[in-house]
Formats: structure tokens, C-alpha cells, sequence
């Protein structure tokens, strides 16, 4: 049986080539293997370093699939079970949050990677009721949204005014009004990604 709730991963960026510049120097070391980070007073030798453990912990040196095998892939496998999941990406401006959602097309991040794996886990799962004779059939639809300054927008209709989060016993907890489109493969995923992040505010 699956395990359920909420789960937190820190990954530390590399530094800067403007940060190299002046000279900073780290603050913060990581230890993957117990989900530990330690921050450092480096104007303040005698402080003590201030320990903190998570579920997960990258170094700067961590790489899109080992964070994707992690994190993406157990969500991925829950949500084809039928249990809801989501990432939430929180951070700084320039902290690495983007980076680590979509990286580039040669290193994609986890939202490109989850997309494929998501496909590729239909394909099999279609191919595998022909063997057992079983019928499976998805409906996969793509919706986003930005929430700024308490305000709710659809980015795949822009021109529609902010929207409503509402909640009822048959749906739970939902959007009104929200664009929600049919995809039947990953280039049409991306599509909307790519539509939906050319008119998201940037801070």
C-alpha cells in the first residue's frame, strides 16, 4: 500500500557566476544520504551550525533524473492508482525553482520527464489489457492556472476574468470555470506548458 502525505525535498543551486564574482562564499552543505542540510555563520565561527532534516536533500551537484526517479516517479505510480498528488515548487526568486520544474529540452526538469513517464506508463498499461483481456480506458485532461496576489487566472484562456475556487460533495474542491483540455500525447502537453508560461507573470 501506497504511503500518503505530505513530503519535503530542499535542493541547493549552484552558485552564481555573479555570486562567484563578489566572492561569496557557502553557507550550506548537504548530506543526500540523511536527508540533512546544515547553514553555517561564516561571520560567526563560534555559532553553531544550524542542523535541519528533510525527507529529501539535493546538493548543487544533484542531477533532473535522479530528482525526477525520487520525487516524479512514486507520485506518478499513486496517481495512476487514483490518488491525487502534487509538487509544489517554493522559493526565492532565483532560486532554481524553474530549473528544477522544467529545466531544458536536453535536460529536461520534472514536469517535462513526468509528461513522457506518463505516457510511456499508458502505453504499457494499453498494452498489457490485451494479454488479460481486461478493458482500461483514460481520459487525460490539462488545465493552468496562476493564483497572484490571491487572484486566480487561466492561463490557457487569458481573456477570461479571475476565477472562482469553490467546493462541492460531488467534486471536492474545484475551479469554476476552468479551461480544461483533452490531450492525447505529449507534444500537446507541452504545447499548452509553453502556451500557458508566455502570458504567466514573471516576479
Amino acid at each position: 500500500m501506497p504511503t500518503t502525505g505530505v513530503k519535503v525535498a530542499v535542493r541547493c543551486r549552484p552558485m552564481s557566476k555573479r555570486e562567484e564574482q563578489l566572492g561569496s562564499k557557502v553557507c550550506v552543505s548537504v548530506n543526500p544520504a540523511k536527508a540533512q542540510i546544515t547553514i553555517s555563520d561564516l561571520k560567526n565561527e563560534r555559532e553553531t551550525p544550524k542542523l535541519f532534516t528533510f525527507d529529501h536533500s539535493y546538493g548543487s551537484e544533484s542531477v533532473q533524473p535522479q530528482v525526477f526517479e525520487e520525487l516524479g516517479t512514486p507520485l506518478l505510480e499513486r496517481a495512476l492508482e487514483g490518488i491525487n498528488g502534487t509538487i509544489f515548487a517554493y522559493g526565492q526568486t532565483g532560486s532554481g525553482k524553474t530549473w528544477t520544474m522544467m529545466g531544458i529540452e536536453s535536460d529536461p526538469g520534472l514536469i517535462p520527464q513526468l509528461n513522457s513517464k506518463l505516457f510511456s506508463r499508458l502505453r504499457e498499461v494499453k498494452e498489457g489489457e490485451t494479454s488479460s483481456n481486461a478493458t482500461v480506458e483514460f481520459l487525460l485532461t490539462a488545465s493552468y492556472i496562476e493564483i497572484y496576489n490571491e487572484v486566480v487566472m487561466d492561463l490557457l484562456n487569458p481573456s477570461k476574468k479571475s476565477l472562482e475556487i469553490r467546493e462541492s460533495p460531488e467534486k471536492g474542491v474545484f475551479i469554476q470555470g476552468v479551461c480544461e483540455v483533452v490531450c492525447k500525447s505529449e507534444k500537446e502537453i507541452m504545447k499548452l506548458v509553453h502556451q500557458g508560461g508566455a502570458v504567466r507573470r514573471v516576479a
